[in-house]
């Protein structure tokens, strides 16, 4: 990690004391054992939060207000955007959000995601959108996400989402194949997709369809780095058949915390033998072009004195 820069961490799942519990009916808790369902029981205090991003060299986190479901059709368990403001205030330029969003509610609803996202945005700076659809049985082509991604892109702002296989013991369904992105894509061509969670098992997949779409990105915020496909590590480094194909630019770094941590994480990064360019873009330029955060980090710099 180069000391002349920090890194920005796009998936940063909130977890306050006064709201984690909520989630803890999910089977991904469960599944991982007692221990894990004790701390998101508990929580973190934001102090924490920002004492671990200053360890691990993090500048700024896009914090998720968390969205999803107690399985398909089960009771939807969500943190209200608007409960992530007190972090975000607190802590200027340290914390941007993104706003978990529901493909279910209906337009009569508060939380209607259009308008929801509109609101946010508008008034509050929210940085873009979060989905989890595998929670809601409906596949990322289907015309009910239609409106959520006309709204991204007439906000212009980029909508994050989970691709590949479902959450462990989470009731959920496979709706986020790579492939399928084609047609939401192709459909609208100026909204910028984020595909979280590299894929599995489909990361050629998603990969031969970043070469296609100049505006499709990966995160791949899980696993952890030294478990990265191959073909995603290629790709970022631009070698062997993915020479020249832009792919350090098309890569994003993010823990998906709790998850991962940044320090350990970012140590994995290390490890993965990338050129200092290619670090750099891949742990912190890329992230501020894709979600325009240059206004942000230039006028926190202005703030404190330091070169962005």
């Amino acid at each position: 990690m180069g000391e002349d820069y920090k890194a920005i961490d796009i998936s940063l799942n909130y977890h306050a004391p006064d709201t984690s519990f909520r989630l803890l009916p999910l089977g991904l808790y469960k599944a991982a054992g007692p221990t894990w369902v004790d701390k998101i029981s508990k929580g973190w205090r934001h102090d924490v939060v920002v004492d671990m991003m200053n360890r691990g060299n993090v500048e700024l986190a896009l914090v998720i207000s968390l969205w999803c479901a107690n399985g398909v059709g089960g009771e939807e368990i969500y943190v209200d955007g608007e409960e992530m403001l007190g972090l975000i205030e607190q802590y200027p330029g340290r914390f941007a959000g993104l706003l978990g969003l529901s493909p279910v509610r209906t337009y009569e609803d508060k939380y209607y995601a259009p308008r929801y996202l509109d609101r946010m945005v508008r008034k509050h700076g929210f940085k873009g959108a979060h989905m989890y659809p595998h929670w809601f049985g409906i596949r990322i082509d289907d015309r009910r996400m239609y409106p959520i991604y006309e709204k991204c892109a007439e906000l212009d702002i980029p909508i994050s989402f989970q691709t590949g296989q479902g959450t462990m013991r989470s009731g959920s369904r496979v709706v986020a194949r790579p492939l399928w992105i084609d047609a939401v894509l192709a459909d609208f061509p100026s909204l910028r997709v984020i595909a979280l969670h590299s894929g599995y098992p489909w990361e050629d997949e998603l990969v031969a369809l970043a070469l296609d779409y100049q505006n499709l990105f990966i995160c791949p915020d899980v696993p952890p780095p030294r478990l990265w496909h191959s073909a995603i590590v290629s790709y970022l480094k631009e070698e062997g058949q993915f020479a020249g194909c832009g792919g350090s630019s098309k890569v994003l770094w993010a823990t998906d915390w709790p998850l991962q941590e940044p320090g350990p994480s970012l140590h994995e990064v290390d490890q993965l033998g990338l050129t200092p360019t290619i670090h750099r873009k891949l742990v912190r330029d890329n992230a501020i072009r894709v979600f325009k955060l240059a206004e942000s980090i230039c006028a926190d710099s202005a703030a404190t004195g330091k070169a962005p």
